[in-house]
């Protein structure tokens, strides 16, 4: 259910920001509120960019596989066989990366 209140609460966020930008020449507070939402536009984005990057490396056997393939690329019609059993599944081995046909 917490998906559905996202939408929501970036809407009264943003009806902040645009009121303390609107506002900001009126007051010293006022234009120290305005720095901070500035501020924390810029730290929610290093923020989701430090995540992203921490869930990209969640999966290190798609890593696995992709640096398999990168290394095998000059022989990419030379059949190989990879088995995937649960436990690399479960750590982002999958079909779907397979990019040469030849291998099995």
């Amino acid at each position: 259910f917490i998906i559905y209140s996202f939408p929501l609460i970036n809407i009264s966020a943003a009806v902040f920001c645009a009121r303390m930008y609107i506002n900001r020449e009126k007051s010293a507070a006022r234009r120290l509120l305005y720095y901070g939402c500035c501020l924390h536009i810029v730290a929610n984005l290093l923020a989701t960019a430090a995540f992203l990057y921490a869930g990209a490396r969640n999966y290190p056997g798609g890593d696995a596989i992709a640096h398999l393939q990168w290394t095998q690329r000059v022989d990419a019609n030379k059949p190989v066989s990879v088995y995937i059993d649960n436990a690399c599944a479960q750590t982002g081995v999958s079909r779907f990366m397979q990019l040469y046909d030849a291998w099995e």
